[in-house]
Parts: structure tokens; C-alpha cells; sequence
């Protein structure tokens, strides 16, 4: 790999790194910058270099300076806080979606809803706190029914 591609590839996984700390999609990065989607996936990917038009733009909206685009020293440090940040995605996602599964099982089975509110209850560790929570929440789940006609 010669200097030039080097460059390319350091400078797209560094705006690659900003731009998801911004929480930007690369949809998002093209209309602001008004180029096609598939040219923010080139240029992240070390294909294509902006032009300084649209590397000034890139600097305004991922909220840095110019020069700050061209930070490399920590680069290897900003692939692996993206690496995490994908796996931690990644595990909310399965972690949500078990979620939702036992969501459904419980919706569907009030007699086992009714067992893991017994058992958390009956839980040695559970504080007064714990009980006026509840408490406090099943008084306004009850309002809430009333005034919405569930």
C-alpha cells in the first residue's frame, strides 16, 4: 500500500469514527453533504478522497476542525471503540429481542405473570422500597386503566 492509499484508508475510518460518534448514518452524512450514499461508504473505506469543499463540510458537521479530521494517532484506539460499540449494539439487540420474547410468553400466560410476580415478591432481598414502588405503580397502572378505557 503505498503513502497516498494509506492516507485515504486512515482518513476514512477516522471520519467513519466520528461520524458514528455523532450517531450519523451514512444516508444521513450524504444528504448533508449533498454527494451520493455510496460515495460516504467509498471514501470511509480509503476508495475515494473528498474534495476540500466537501472536507470542510465533513469537519461542520461531525463538529471538529479541519485538522481534527486528519488526527491518526489514536486511530487504532477509535477501531476498537467502534469494534465495542457494534458488539454492545449487537447484544442489545439479541438482549432486547429475548426481551420481547418473554414479553409474549407472559402476555399470553397470566397465571405465569402471576408466578414471577409472586416469586420476585417472596425474594428475601426485595426492600420496603421495592414494595412501595410497586405499590405506587400498580395505584397508577389502575388510574391509568380507568382514564384510558383499557
Amino acid at each position: 500500500m503505498n503513502e497516498e492509499e494509506s492516507l485515504k484508508k486512515k482518513f476514512g475510518c477516522r471520519v467513519k469514527y466520528l461520524r458514528k460518534m455523532n450517531r450519523i448514518t451514512q444516508e444521513q452524512l450524504s444528504g448533508m453533504i449533498h454527494i451520493e450514499p455510496p460515495n460516504i461508504s467509498k471514501m470511509e473505506k480509503g476508495i475515494h478522497f473528498p474534495s476540500p469543499k466537501n472536507i470542510e463540510k465533513l469537519a461542520e458537521i461531525l463538529q471538529v476542525e479541519v485538522k481534527d479530521l486528519f488526527e491518526f494517532s489514536s486511530l487504532e484506539e477509535d477501531l476498537n471503540q467502534l469494534n465495542a460499540l457494534k458488539k454492545n449494539k449487537k447484544a442489545f439487540k439479541e438482549d432486547k429481542k429475548k426481551s420481547e420474547i418473554n414479553f409474549k410468553q407472559l402476555e399470553t400466560n397470566k397465571d405465569e405473570l402471576l408466578k414471577e410476580i409472586f416469586d420476585f415478591l417472596n425474594n428475601s432481598k426485595i426492600t420496603n422500597n421495592d414494595i412501595m414502588f410497586i405499590y405506587e405503580f400498580i395505584k397508577s397502572f389502575k388510574k391509568y386503566k380507568k382514564t384510558s378505557n383499557i
